[in-house]
């Protein structure tokens, strides 16, 4: 929002300094981002009047003007301009003035005239963006030689308010100067709306129907006849430009002048162009359609809210008028519009559509139900003044439900209770009061009723006003201090905890964690090959998506981690380690809401290793995801786990593995397929895995908060078993464990062979095993005994042979 501070000035008095006032609004709630001067750094400029004009010889499109700049000799001055006219007033940098950017100007010389300083745009003096096409026509006569300076506000300051979505109220010129009015107690002086009424009557002129009363509970029109159009005044213009408007014509910049002003958006249709003189607000029909002001044909919705007359849809409620009754040239008949609509079916219409404007933009937020009329008088009464129209007697006002202000009762005691204060009831009665329009009376000793005007939507309950006492007493008033009782950390639950020491292992293991969005795109499991009849492929859809790259909640982590992926590869680093510990969403049947498990999973590719003189530099595979996962089933105390062969879309054929916790399926780990590491652009493998934690989590034990250490040697024992190729090195561990008993502590696989001299169909796994007992030092007898226990298991369940 931009107030323009010299716009302010005609609402308050006794206004503070800039500086003071910016401070002010932003402890007050109204932060000020920045402070622009409006026409920074313009001096010089004059009025001059185009007394003729001729063109420059060689040139088709450069004119010669004959400018008097008052009381001297009349210059030439060498222009451009489209508009350029005879008897026209513009602003004229002669030299030595200084115009937009710092560009002091001084004379040229065009195929032999020479040419005595500028006639300026709007651009060009700082003032506006919008304008760059043609000069700065002066609408009212000015008396050449006239210094602009104070006449078009150059140099006044602007300031740039950051407004929160609830205060809507403060959208406008008249709402930023109640809340100036509120924090500094300066005299409120708000713009009245006096109309003189014609003989007419608007009934006789046009009807208005209503048939979405919820989607519209208000709508006023008050009918202009006979109006002029033309351009607006200086005052309004410069207002207009001052606030990131531009100037129109009258009837239209009336209306977004009192837009500004009061908050209102209002809209003017030019009545003769209305079918039947009439107004219908409805739905809008099954393939219907409407050009729109930008000369747009947006195809409507039955959702959209329509404003139509007895044949078609004329405007889209809220969003923008339809390019066939909007305000010409020609128009003398104004129907001018001012509502309340829907904030709901507004911002869905807007998105939709892609049309999003001021007037959609407080539509959304809300506007006061009751502050309809007021504007329509209120831009009646200037389209009298400005383009000469007769306000017809009576409006169309369609208020079938008359919002009342809002009753809320504040007690004295919780106020302090909640803000650490010591007021008084009547210091916080006080605070109230500032709050224009705001009526406080003292129901009981500390306990006041408040009654809110409807423009104060954010105001709804105690706690609002408790936040209004704070920040009109000021936040740098409220004492710091702790709240009574001790601070005590809420317990975790198990999930959390889980959760947490899959976090620490996986960080310990190297890898980083990554945060990604929920929200994805639609195909974003194509480029993993996942095909369309995959229950992965079935996802939640957004009905009001905020783009087609977040229209889907995600079913899988894994594509999420393959996009942080290839934006670390489009900034050249290639060994990428990460996790993430998040949500997916499956849908269920229908009218059933998702399921919302809990996954983990990680990504690997690049270089491993080499960090330290006895480890080596290598490219991370299959076994360095395996690697990762087996780290947090450690840390959760889960020893009942395997990994099975598996064949998953997306991945590698021969390197992706299932991992089943005590029977059930609860994750994948592997290498993803060629053609997906194409895809995601990676020049080495990609290892990935995704864990189901609810089924992990089912499994996870208590860690021991300590064990002491061993007080007695371990014997080691390395043993290497010739065996069928198909027995999986995972079940020959298992029977070892098994055989091996309580005094087996740890087996670790540390060769696998094939070739050489074994047997066609076989393979040789050697493994290495540690013993140990609490209480004692084995002997060689003892190792001996359960070593060759474990060589017969492992003949008879798998036909080994010990490898001497």
């Amino acid at each position: 929002m931009r107030v323009p501070v010299f716009w302010l000035r005609e609402l308050v008095d006794d206004l503070p300094d800039v500086e003071t006032l910016a401070q002010g609004l932003t402890m007050g709630g109204l932060p000020v981002e920045g402070v622009e001067v409006f026409g920074e750094g313009v001096r010089g400029v004059v009025a001059g009047r185009i007394l003729e004009l001729r063109p420059l010889p060689g040139s088709e499109h450069l004119q010669v003007c004959r400018v008097d700049r008052g009381g001297v000799v009349p210059v030439e001055i060498v222009t451009g301009a489209p508009n350029v006219a005879a008897g026209q007033t513009v602003p004229v940098a002669l030299p030595g003035s200084v115009l937009a950017g710092g560009r002091r100007m001084g004379a040229a010389e065009f195929r032999g005239v020479r040419s005595e300083g500028m006639l300026c745009s709007a651009v060009e003096l700082g003032i506006s963006t919008m304008e760059g096409d043609g000069l700065l026509v002066l609408p009212e006569p000015v008396e050449p030689g006239t210094d602009l300076g104070n006449l078009l506000h150059l140099g006044e300051k602007i300031l740039e308010l950051e407004l929160t979505a609830n205060r809507s109220d403060c959208l406008s010129m008249a709402g930023v100067a109640r809340e100036v009015a509120a924090i500094f107690g300066c005299p409120l002086r708000l713009p009245s709306a006096e109309v003189e009424e014609g003989e007419e009557e608007a009934g006789d002129l046009a009807s208005l129907v209503v048939l979405d009363p919820d989607g519209c509970p208000r709508y006023v029109a008050r009918l202009l006849l006979g109006a002029a159009p033309g351009p607006s005044p200086l005052w309004m213009q410069q207002r207009l430009r001052a606030a990131g408007l531009r100037p129109i014509t009258n009837l239209v910049d009336v209306t977004n002048y009192v837009m500004l002003e009061l908050g209102q958006p209002l809209h003017a249709f030019d009545l003769d162009r209305l079918a039947g003189q009439r107004i219908v607000v409805r739905r809008a029909g099954m393939g219907e359609t409407l050009v729109t002001l930008d000369e747009t044909e947006r195809r409507l919705d039955p959702t959209d809210l329509v404003i139509a007359d007895a044949e078609r849809a004329v405007a889209v409620a809220g969003v923008m008028g339809g390019a066939g009754s909007e305000i010409s040239a020609g128009t003398r008949r104004v129907l001018l519009e001012s509502a309340c609509f829907n904030p709901t079916l507004v911002r869905r219409t807007a998105k939709r559509l892609g049309m999003r404007s001021e007037a959609s933009s407080r539509f959304e937020r809300g506007v006061d139900p009751n502050l309809q009329a007021l504007a329509a008088d209120r831009a009646a009464q200037l389209m009298r003044e400005v383009a000469g129209a007769t306000v017809a007697r009576g409006r169309l006002d369609f208020y079938p439900v008359p919002v009342p202000p809002r009753r809320i009762e504040v007690r004295a005691a919780r106020v302090n209770a909640l803000l650490g204060t010591t007021l008084s009831g009547e210091e916080i009665a006080g605070c109230l009061k500032r709050l224009v329009g705001v009526t406080v009376s003292e129901q009981a000793e500390g306990v006041y009723a408040v009654t809110v005007p409807t423009y104060r939507r954010d105001l709804e309950q105690e706690v609002d006003l408790v936040e209004e006492v704070a920040r009109l007493q000021g936040y740098d008033a409220i004492p710091s201090t702790l709240r009574p009782g001790l601070s005590v950390e809420p317990p975790r639950t198990d999930r959390q905890r889980v959760e947490e020491r899959v976090r620490q292992a996986l960080m310990a293991s190297g890898l980083s964690e990554a945060v990604t969005s929920s929200l994805v795109a639609r195909d974003n499991l194509q480029l993993w090959g996942v095909p369309e009849g995959s229950p992965l492929s079935r996802a939640v859809e957004l009905m009001l998506p905020l783009s087609e790259g977040q229209a889907v909640l995600r079913t899988s982590l894994l594509p999420s981690l393959g996009e942080v992926l290839r934006r670390n590869l489009s900034r050249r680093l290639t060994d990428v380690r990460i996790f993430e510990v998040g949500t997916v969403f499956w849908p269920q049947g229908e009218g059933e809401l998702p399921r919302e498990p809990r996954l983990v999973a990680g990504l690997l590719t690049g270089q491993v290793g080499g960090g330290e003189w006895w480890s080596t530099r290598r490219t991370a595979d299959f076994f360095d995801a395996k690697g990762a996962v087996e780290a947090f089933l450690s840390a959760l105390g889960i020893a009942g786990y395997e990994f099975r062969p598996a064949t998953r879309a997306g991945f590698h054929p021969g390197r992706c593995a299932e991992l089943v916790v005590d029977g059930e399926v609860a994750g994948v780990v592997g290498e993803v397929h060629p053609e997906v590491q194409a895809a995601l652009e990676a020049p080495d493998r990609v290892a990935v895995f995704e864990v189901n934690l609810e089924v992990v989590g089912r499994a996870a034990v208590e860690p021991l908060a300590f064990r002491p250490l061993p007080r007695f040697p371990a014997v080691g024992r390395d043993l290497a078993f010739s065996l069928p190729a198909d027995v999986t090195a995972r079940a020959v561990e298992a029977a070892i464990r098994e055989a091996g008993g309580e005094l087996l502590e740890q087996v670790r696989l540390f060769d696998v062979y094939t070739g050489g001299n074994l047997p066609a169909g076989r393979r040789s796994l050697a493994f290495a095993l540690s013993f140990r007992a609490p209480d004692r030092t084995l002997t060689d007898t003892e190792v001996d005994a359960v070593v060759a226990g474990v060589v017969n298991r492992l003949e008879q369940n798998f036909g080994a042979r010990l490898r001497r």
